[in-house]
């Protein structure tokens, strides 16, 4: 086996060469039980994969040695052990002169195709034809392609013997008759030669004719398929019949007849291949994302799919390997919520390619816009813009998902046994609420408008502040359940709006003008802050367990930022309220004087501003039952995890935007315990997510470094921080702390800038802001302001900041 692999690697390149250890490879293949050539070959023809897997993860060799083995054992050249001298000695001797007979005599070279046939390769180049002095020889490698394997000099004799056959390339070979003097010309016009394919007869093929017929046109895929499906229920029939009816010539036969055009070899022919164009057909063998929520349904006829006419995928590209390696990284990126530009996607499809080919072919391949387009194509890829800001991924959110959905079930099977219902258990889906807040403007709608194309303003008639801050927050109620067509807003709860201002001088006519159906309530800043949550919901301690104890009911809080796969407004209902709200203001602009009045101040004779209070009650109110009537809300919680069973029966429709085949198990809710108090289960969650925060932390930015930063030594303890005036102490004071950010993750110096963090930022846990700089933090991903929780309970190496001192002079 030494002596197979030393001459393999002598007739490699010496770029392979190079990369290559002997030594390792013998050990490798002698590990897997190759001691052999004929071992070697049957090693290679059934486990090509695991081979080059082991060969790199060894360090050993990169991939195209496998090819390489591979081609010279299925070649014959070293299935003697006696002849390896024998070859090697005639490499050597092509390597030191070019007019050796070993260098250029022709051979014959099979690699594995696809489909598990070999493909041969004549080593000769049609340059030999022109007697330009050169033979090149070729290569195919699995996963990359066909290759350059090398080019010789031709001897003297043997450019003489190609100029003496000129009979052999005189006339086409397809029987047109045209002749040639060369054999270059021969062989580019037998490429696009039309004349007809002979029979060794001398007649004219007609694959799947009659004789004497025409060729007809190409058949779909789709077309093909309900050509197999008629076989399949004439063939059905067949089985039923005691005896055939007169004149019943054959189910392929009578298939042929109902679908004119069709011969018979071709119904037996595409009936062999059901399978095959089943799996074409399938949506979840297409790539393309548009098609996802119709995965393991069969295409349309119209679609692009269906209309292709054969099974074969066309020519593969040159590197199909390389690129699904590509396109796996592709995938890691955008998991962890990194930008992928064309630039990352060429550069990096030229690396792999050096890496899996080698430097020659890679200079070779230069990763244009054409391929990158092509590349986006085949694997369903195309530039789009963020729709999604948040700071970590789904599936970093993930087990509080889950854990969520285990909970739930878990409470459905509590409570009194005789009063669970069997399917839906505790509490029925109209009696399974959710609630959350929509900010809304003056003028709701998605603020598109159809103009011509090209103009460079779009305006819309309106007032000022149409578009501008706030105006009101809805406070949306929804059930789970479409309800009774028969009850008001088809059974679901009241909409709130919640108006900014004190409420506190109202007058009656705003009073009267408002929607019925509609409570308003007034905050400030037209927030939906604790205390109007709570007073909305009456959640307080002794109304909780009247509701607990008389009425079976409890609240089910959502874990922290996952709102977004878990809330029944945010599924929809939200956006859809405030489009519908959109469109009740256009018909109202619409009437006679209502645009002046909308667009005029008070003092003009515009409307007032309780007078546009009353008008948004009136527009939600309206557009609140337009949307009970229309929307499906069963539909929305059905793959949210609200109309949960306690069997489990109806898991498969839940979805979670992000994931895949999403799963949960009641192991996920972890410890029993804690299902029927809303208290309980908040501070668990929140003990979990400190663990977990810290556990994650130590694991990714581990414990601060022993040496501070050069000039600084670090605080002997932890500054006092019971008062604001100890915490704006902080101020300009340098600290060392930990983030895990994309790009930054470690321990970095900043400098505290500010005591109080604004809602803005989104952190209700910070306390400081923190300025950092490129200069000290040495990367471009952690610069500028930050908000931190700079507290007595995350000091320490082992937490999260660390407060650094000027270094004393010595």
């Amino acid at each position: 086996m030494e002596a197979l692999v030393n001459t393999v690697l002598l007739a490699a390149h010496p770029s392979l060469r190079e990369r290559c250890n002997a030594a390792k490879v013998v050990s490798v293949l002698e590990e897997l039980g190759a001691y052999d050539s004929s071992a070697l070959r049957s090693l290679l023809s059934s486990f090509t994969d695991t081979v080059a897997h082991k060969l790199k993860e060894e360090e050993a060799a990169p991939p195209a040695l496998v090819a390489a083995l591979a081609t010279h054992v299925d070649s014959g050249s070293l299935s003697e052990p006696q002849n390896i001298g024998g070859a090697m000695d005639a490499t050597a001797a092509t390597s030191s002169s070019s007019s050796a007979a070993a260098a250029v005599t022709p051979r014959t070279v099979k690699a594995k195709a696809g489909g598990g046939k070999h493909s041969t390769l004549q080593q000769k180049s049609i340059g030999a034809f022109f007697a330009g002095g050169t033979r090149t020889t070729y290569a195919t490698l699995p996963g990359i392609g066909r290759q350059i394997r090398s080019v010789t000099s031709l001897t003297p004799e043997q450019l003489q013997a190609v100029g003496k056959a000129p009979e052999k390339f005189t006339s086409c070979a397809k029987g047109c008759g045209q002749t040639f003097l060369h054999g270059p010309a021969r062989v580019a016009h037998e490429k696009f030669c039309s004349a007809p394919k002979l029979r060794a007869d001398g007649g004219i093929k007609q694959s799947g004719l009659r004789q004497g017929e025409k060729k007809g046109m190409k058949h779909s895929l789709y077309f093909k398929l309900e050509v197999v499906r008629t076989l399949r229920r004439l063939q059905s029939l067949e089985k039923r019949w005691e005896k055939a009816p007169s004149g019943w010539r054959g189910a392929g036969i009578e298939t042929s007849e109902i679908h004119k055009g069709v011969h018979p070899s071709l119904v037996s022919k595409w009936g062999g291949k059901e399978d095959e164009l089943h799996m074409a057909l399938q949506h979840e063998n297409r790539v393309s994302r548009k098609q996802k929520h119709r995965t393991g349904t069969m295409a349309t006829f119209q679609s692009r799919g269906a209309r292709r006419t054969t099974l074969h995928r066309g020519r593969a590209p040159p590197f199909a390997a390389v690129e699904v390696e590509l396109h796996k990284r592709y995938r890691d990126k955008r998991t962890r919520g990194e930008r992928v530009t064309g630039q990352w996607l060429r550069v990096s499809m030229k690396r792999l390619v050096r890496e899996f080919a080698g430097a020659d072919v890679a200079d070779g391949f230069k990763a244009s816009k054409w391929w990158l387009r092509s590349f986006a194509r085949r694997f369903g890829m195309s530039l789009r813009r963020k729709s999604n800001s948040r700071a970590e991924s789904v599936l970093v959110r993930l087990p509080k998902i889950k854990r969520w959905h285990a909970r739930l079930r878990r409470r459905l099977r509590g409570g009194l046994q005789e009063k669970l219902d069997p399917k839906w258990g505790r509490w029925l889906p109209r009696n399974r609420l959710s609630v959350d807040q929509v900010p809304c403007n003056l003028r709701a709608g998605d603020g598109r408008t159809y103009d011509d194309t090209g103009a460079k303003r779009v305006w819309l008639a309106g007032a000022k502040a149409d578009d501008g801050k706030r105006f009101c927050t809805l406070q949306i109620v929804a059930r789970a359940s479409n309800g009774d067509a028969s009850m008001p807003r088809h059974g679901q709860p009241k909409l709130c709006v919640i108006f900014r201002g004190q409420g506190k001088q109202i007058s009656q006519n705003e009073r009267d003008a408002r929607h019925s159906d509609v409570q308003v309530r007034f905050q400030p800043k037209a927030w939906a802050d604790d205390q109007l949550c709570e007073d909305f919901a009456d959640t307080t301690p002794e109304h909780l367990r009247n509701l607990q104890r008389r009425a079976h009911c409890d609240r089910h809080l959502l874990p922290t930022g996952s709102t977004g796969e878990l809330m029944l407004i945010d599924g929809g209902i939200g956006v859809r309220l405030k489009n519908l709200m959109g469109d009740e203001m256009d018909t109202w602009l619409e009437q006679p004087g209502h645009l002046e009045r909308w667009t005029k101040g008070p003092k003009e004779g515009g409307l007032k501003a309780w007078q546009k209070r009353s008008l948004i009650t009136q527009i939600a109110g309206r557009a609140w039952e337009t949307l009970c009537a229309t929307y499906d809300f069963e539909k929305s919680a059905r793959s949210l995890g609200l109309l949960m069973t306690v069997d489990g029966s109806g898991d498969e429709h839940i979805c979670v935007q992000g994931v895949t085949d999403y799963t949960f198990k009641d192991e996920d809710g972890g410890s029993d315990g804690g299902e029927s108090e809303a208290d309980e289960d908040e501070a668990e969650l929140a003990d979990d997510e400190d663990e977990d925060d810290t556990a994650v932390r130590m694991q990714a930015c581990g414990e601060a470094p022993a040496m501070p930063p050069k000039g600084y030594v670090y605080a002997a303890t932890c500054p006092p921080l019971a008062n604001d005036d100890e915490q704006r102490a902080l101020c300009r004071r340098k600290i060392l702390a930990a983030h895990l950010l994309d790009g930054a993750t470690g321990w970095y110096v900043g400098t505290v800038q500010h005591f109080g963090v604004g809602s803005s930022w989104r952190q209700p846990d910070a306390t400081h802001i923190v300025m950092y700089s490129q200069k000290e933090t040495g990367t471009k991903h952690l610069a500028g302001r930050v908000a931190c929780k700079l507290a007595a309970d995350n000091y320490g190496a082992s937490e999260w900041w660390l407060l650094l001192e000027p270094a004393p002079e010595s």
